[in-house]
């Protein structure tokens, strides 16, 4: 269990080595973030509700959809794929590692990284527009929220990694991720309009 907790670490190393690259990052979780809220903010004007939503209720929900896009859907499987071309893939079966678990662990590292900044920069801009929140009141939604994200954790990490594992039939992977990235995120994780 060492060696995860050391590959953990190093990961995280990884992620301020490049700083120009992780400001980027961050500044691009922001604007996109801004953006969307801006977005609804217009649509609603001075009305409070719309189509059967609460101006209070959307907000809400948009925030939430951040909140959950930049922890559920943070992913470093996606390099597995040029692993597996460049035949860097292959030092691991030399090591004494498991390769599910090695992509496991950086995936991890990347949400609790993704996790703590988004608090932070949602936490701030909403400081800043003074932001009317909606919280559901019965205390067995959020214990089923819970349980919702953690499934869809595994779940996307099981589906991002078995995207990346492709390279091994064909050269280019990036045509089915881009695919699965706009059936996943623009109609099945409803990140942009409500059902």
């Amino acid at each position: 269990m060492r060696k995860y907790f050391q590959l953990a670490k190093i990961t995280f190393q990884e992620y301020f080595v490049y700083r120009l690259n992780f400001l980027l990052w961050r500044f691009r979780s922001i604007v996109s973030f801004v953006t969307l809220l801006f977005f609804w903010l217009v649509i609603y004007g001075g009305r409070n509700e719309l189509l059967g939503y609460q101006k209070a209720q959307m907000l809400t929900y948009v925030v939430g959809i951040t909140f959950l896009r930049s922890f559920v859907l943070a992913s470093r499987s996606a390099d597995l794929a040029g692993q597996v071309r460049s035949g860097e893939l292959t030092k691991f079966f030399l090591q004494p590692i498991k390769i599910i678990w090695f992509w496991l662990t950086r995936d991890t590292v990347d949400k609790i990284l993704n996790l703590f900044f988004v608090i932070f920069e949602i936490s701030a801009i909403l400081f800043f527009i003074k932001f009317p929140f909606y919280f559901p009141h019965n205390f067995s939604t959020y214990f089923y929220f819970l349980i919702m994200v953690t499934l869809a954790l595994f779940l996307y990490f099981f589906m991002s990694f078995c995207l990346s594992v492709i390279a091994f039939w064909t050269d280019e992977v990036w045509a089915t991720r881009f695919l699965f990235g706009v059936i996943f995120f623009g109609i099945f994780c409803r990140s942009l309009f409500p059902h």
